[in-house]
């Protein structure tokens, strides 16, 4: 018998004297039915979730309370979940339009709420007599503009 044939026979042997570490019948039982997955974030019902396995982020947000100041446009709906995952649902974020107080025209002035043509004209009339303001602050030496207007259009305003 050459080495190739003891080779063979002592495999073979061994492979009948060793127990198999597993059947493909035990597979079954570790499959993962159920998955646990955290949501937190923008929802008013925070905490864990069990969900079928292959669950995409799509069903767990049919699951949740989601807030108004959710933003979902950020969540991939189609993205399939696995045990341990966490969903954080964003928040929306502000997109207040910023107008430069230094370099707004009329018309952009305009757009900020509180400032009609008359306010716009007096902040572009105070910038051409006087320079550029320094602060934001600034913006209540032009005439028409007090600290209360200041108080509440500062969100939209820059330098």
């Amino acid at each position: 018998m050459n080495i190739h044939m003891r080779y063979l026979a002592l495999f073979l042997l061994l492979g009948l004297l060793v127990k198999p570490a597993c059947r493909i019948s035990d597979l079954e039982n570790f499959e993962t039915k159920y998955i646990t997955v955290q949501a937190r974030g923008e929802i008013r019902n925070p905490g864990l979730y069990v969900l079928p396995a292959f669950s995409s982020t799509e069903i767990l947000l049919s699951q949740l309370e989601i807030k108004s100041t959710a933003d979902l446009e950020l969540i991939n709906g189609n993205i399939i979940l696995k045990d341990g995952d966490i969903l954080v649902v964003p928040k929306k974020r502000n997109s207040v339009l910023k107008v430069s107080i230094n370099h707004g025209t009329l018309e952009q002035l305009m757009l900020v709420p509180g400032i009609g043509r008359k306010t716009a004209k007096n902040i572009i009339d105070y910038r051409e007599k006087n320079g550029y303001f320094q602060t934001v602050d600034d913006l209540v030496r032009a005439n028409g503009i007090g600290i209360r207007t200041l108080n509440r259009i500062r969100e939209y305003l820059t330098l």
